[in-house]
């Protein structure tokens, strides 16, 4: 309110008396008393007073008189400080100026008709800045604080810094920036975890409002969300390399969807077709058609091992040659094995589980004697196993190391092939004539007029004639399906059928050992060896080898050979190692690397095939006697097995080629990772696993990644070596 000064007082008394003046020259002519100076001043006197009193009423309630500078007492809107309405005419504050004439207050160029919401605030107008955060309208257009840098979010809505579009409330937060991004508070990794479920944004939580939603959460199929913060929505969870969104319409299990053949009979649309068991392929039609150790048509076959003498002899009970099935799907599976029109034994074989059957010895193939003098060929001398389901087939001979109160003295075993694996070309693995003692391989058809040919390696060239062969290692010869033609060595020298090379147009298995030979030559006992041998479609140019376990934490040492396919082959070592040899200049030529209980991998610039020797009883560890294996190739490693070790063997392991840090369990159990050893710089290590004999003899590794594995036990004066399975898919030569 304006003070009511003295000085207005005196200025409007003034103006008060000069009007009573005129007022009172007309009552002076009208007056009847009498002239004089006496009725003027009476009559003066009088109207003055009257006039005074009304200026000084505030008659429109405006708390302003006319006296206090009211410049319309009728009007209660008009008084000194009134708010000035624009563009109405009148001089609402009554500072004499009307509308756009009205002084500009603050000095910065606008009048409160101008558009200035704060005449009084220099810099607040039309033409200031919008400053944010201090709850002023700066340039008056009705807002205060607004957006001003346009991300939807004021100060008085919580940003926290109006000069950024980056920075607002509910802004995702840019981890390690130093920045409150979503202004909560909170910066980088202080970012609380607001769904609880222990990661903030910052821990790599892509939604923070779902706790199901978080690295290391499981990837939910076809929801349509990341649940596991990895940038893929609805991946492919279980690695099949199909998803919900392609068509997997079951992403748990890699064994269905839309590439996958459908199986016959098993109540699952394993095809995504969405039909149940129609053009369907029986699990053992969907076995052929991969190469693996696995199958449901096999050949066991009789070799030679003419020193099994006592409870074996022919007539006798104790030693039995036999097989083991391993049944590896989860259904009972059934088999029949036969030799020829004869029919030997059938049976069944419950899920994961094992069937040892004995056979009769093939005396033919086996021999007798102390030598054996003349080339065995037999027709049908193999047996025929049939299984309906997936199973996996080893035999053994003999399958016992004690019996009747004596020890076998020559045991081997070997990995079955399904006849699905096999091809028309092969080299030949064995050793070389010891003692008078012949060094074999086995041949066995699967089908009817096969033809076979023989080309003897350089050490190869002195066979036992017969059945079609020539005493030069060289034949070509005719074998119908069953049909088994076993070579041997010349038993005078000391010539060795390693590297023979073995075509056929059809399909054949070959099978390479040897009598009984000692490990190095030097050291007794001699044993029996076997192995199957892969086709040369199947081998490869890298190789991992592993020395034994002779007893828990002790490694024995063993022999191992590599083998040319081609001319001109070189190959590394990795570790290094000093003075081994690294070449060999024709196929089929061989070297037998110094006795070692070194691992290493052996690369080739072509493909090899490396093959493995237990050493003999008196080279250490005070059991075993030599056994044979072959290498398996780093591609044809698995990511799961079953397999049979027999529980008649004093004791059992299991060797584990694995990458570096792989989860990897046995019967189960994780293994620690700690119970590997690195293998150079191959990013492979190796472990040693002892095998319980307390069940039925089946055991399985299953890992994320791929592993190689052998299998190998001891008794005395004995031991077995094989490997416990591998995949037999062809690799290019390149």
């Amino acid at each position: 309110m304006v003070n009511k000064t003295t000085s207005m007082r005196v200025v409007l008394g003034t103006l008060l008396v000069g009007l009573a003046a005129a007022c009172s020259g007309t009552d002076e002519n009208s007056g009847t008393g009498g002239g004089g100076a006496g009725a003027t001043t009476t009559t003066s006197s009088t109207s003055t007073s009257s006039t005074t009193s009304t200026l000084d009423q505030d008659q429109d309630g405006d708390g302003f008189t006319p006296l206090d500078g009211d410049c319309d007492d009728l009007q209660p809107s008009i008084f000194p400080g009134a708010a000035e309405v624009c563009n109405d005419l009148v001089d609402n504050n009554c500072n004499g100026a009307t509308d756009e004439s009205e002084p500009d207050g603050d000095g910065d160029g606008f009048g409160p008709c101008a558009g200035d919401c704060d005449d009084g605030n220099p810099n607040v107008s039309p033409a200031a800045t919008e400053i944010p955060g201090d709850n002023v309208d700066n340039n008056c257009d009705g807002v205060v604080d607004a957006d001003f840098d346009g991300d939807g979010y004021t100060v008085a809505q919580g940003d926290c810094d109006d000069a950024d579009h980056d920075v607002h409330p509910g802004a995702l937060e840019t981890c390690f920036d130093g920045v409150d991004n979503d202004c909560n508070g909170a910066t980088d990794a202080a970012e609380p975890d607001q769904d609880g479920d222990g990661l903030g944004p910052c821990g790599g939580d892509c939604d923070d409002t779902d706790p199901n939603v978080h690295p290391g959460a499981a990837e939910v199929g076809g929801n349509g969300v990341d649940d596991n913060c990895d940038n893929l929505v609805d991946e492919d969870v279980d690695a099949d390399g199909w998803t919900v969104t392609n068509g997997d319409c079951d992403d748990a299990d890699p064994t269905v969807n839309p590439s996958i053949l459908e199986v016959c009979s098993d109540n699952i649309d394993n095809d995504c077709d969405g039909t149940v068991d129609t053009d369907c392929l029986t699990p053992c039609e969907l076995a052929a058609l991969t190469r693996s150790n696995v199958g449901c048509d096999y050949y066991p076959t009789v070799t030679a091992n003419s020193l099994l003498t006592g409870p074996a002899a022919p007539g006798a009970t104790g030693f039995h040659f036999a097989v083991a099935i391993s049944n590896t799907s989860n259904q009972a599976a059934g088999y029949t094995i036969t030799r020829g029109a004869l029919s030997i034994a059938s049976g069944s074989v419950a899920a994961n589980s094992v069937a040892i059957v004995q056979l009769p010895w093939v005396n033919e193939l086996r021999a007798s004697g102390a030598s054996i003098k003349s080339l065995a060929s037999a027709n049908n001398g193999a047996y025929h196993l049939v299984s309906d389901r997936p199973v996996t087939v080893y035999q053994y001979n003999p399958l016992e190391y004690a019996a009747g109160g004596s020890f076998s003295y020559t045991n081997d075993a070997s990995l079955l092939f399904p006849t699905n694996a096999w091809t028309g070309d092969y080299r030949v693995a064995a050793r070389n004539t010891w003692s008078g003692y012949s060094g074999f391989y086995a041949v066995v058809a699967s089908q009817d007029a096969t033809t076979v040919t023989l080309t003897p390696s350089p050490t190869g060239g002195s066979v036992m004639a017969g059945g079609g062969v020539a005493a030069n290692g060289t034949g070509t010869i005719q074998m119908n399906r069953g049909d088994v033609l076993q070579v041997f060595s010349s038993t005078s020298g000391t010539p060795d059928l390693t590297g023979t090379h073995v075509t056929a147009d059809k399909p054949i298995a070959v099978i390479g050992g040897h009598n009984c030979t000692n490990v190095p030559a030097s050291i007794p006992y001699c044993d029996h060896i076997e192995e199957s041998i892969p086709p040369v479609e199947t081998l490869s140019r890298s190789y991992v080898v592993v020395s034994p376990w002779i007893s828990n934490n002790t490694q024995k040492a063993e022999l191992v050979r590599v083998i040319a396919t081609a001319d001109n082959t070189t190959w590394t070592y990795d570790p290094p190692q000093a003075g081994w040899p690294t070449s060999l200049a024709t196929a089929g030529s061989y070297v037998e690397l110094p006795q070692s209980a070194a691992s290493v991998a052996i690369t080739a610039d072509a493909k090899i095939l490396v093959a493995a020797y237990l050493l003999g009883q008196n080279a250490g560890g005070g059991s075993g006697d030599p056994a044979m294996t072959v290498a398996v190739a780093t591609e044809q490693y698995r990511d799961n097995y079953l397999f049979h070790a027999p529980t008649n063997y004093d004791t059992n392991f299991v060797d584990i080629i694995a990458p570096t840090g792989a989860a990897v369990s046995l019967d189960g159990a994780a293994l620690p990772p700690g119970s590997f050893s690195a293998i150079g710089g191959t990013g492979l290590s190796a472990g040693h696993f002892p095998l319980s004999n307390a069940g039925n003899g089946n055991h399985n590794v299953t890992s994320a990644e791929r592993v190689g594995i052998n299998v190998y036990g001891y008794g005395q004066y004995t031991s077995f070596w094989y490997p416990g399975g591998l995949d037999l898919a062809a690799i290019p030569n390149n």
